[in-house]
């Protein structure tokens, strides 16, 4: 998909980003950490990727793509949060990030329910499933996206991912181009 948004004047990264706490957050999931450490961890590397990678694209007009955002680690760590804490864990993650998180302009859902993603991820090369990648986890964080786009649904748009990989990336760069004509030149 780079090649096909002009790879030169856009920016891909994604989360937990490389420079950042990627391989520390990983090793912090294997090994058990509580998830309130482990949500942590997610925000400290939010914060360096926005300070080092995101802000200076921008300030430079350069658009930024990023695989996983704080929609995720609103969705995901609040799935594994549920258990864990006496307040609603959402509403938590959002006001964490509310002062300091850049909003996106768009947010696209791949929504795929929990059967058929862990049919995907059977299919992978590595063997590790952490516990992000089990049925009941994964469909509280797909309710937990859901009821993040209830909340703000122009920012969303929500793509069926129960789709052949060809034609998923052909619609979301349908979707990118109605909402950044610029990307197409």
């Amino acid at each position: 998909m780079k090649n096909d948004l002009g790879a030169n004047n856009v920016l891909f990264t994604r989360e937990p980003f490389e420079q950042g706490l990627r391989s520390e957050i990983y090793d912090a999931i294997k090994k058990g950490y509580s998830p309130q450490a482990v949500m942590f961890m997610f925000l400290a590397d939010r914060a360096e990727h926005i300070e080092k990678v995101i802000k200076p694209a921008l300030q430079k007009n350069i658009p930024v793509i990023s695989d996983r955002y704080m929609d995720s680690t609103i969705a995901y760590q609040g799935a594994t949060l549920k258990d864990h804490l006496k307040v609603d864990e959402l509403s938590l993650l959002r006001n964490l990030h509310k002062e300091w998180v850049l909003i996106p302009d768009l947010t696209i859902l791949l929504d795929i329910n929990e059967k058929k993603a862990l049919k995907r991820i059977s299919g992978r090369s590595d063997t590790y499933i952490d516990e992000y990648e089990k049925a009941d986890h994964l469909q509280t964080t797909r309710l937990n996206f859901l009821e993040l786009v209830s909340r703000e649904p122009r920012r969303f748009v929500i793509v069926d991912a129960d789709r052949k990989p060809e034609q998923l990336q052909r619609k979301v760069k349908e979707i990118l181009f109605d909402y950044f004509p610029s990307l197409e030149s």
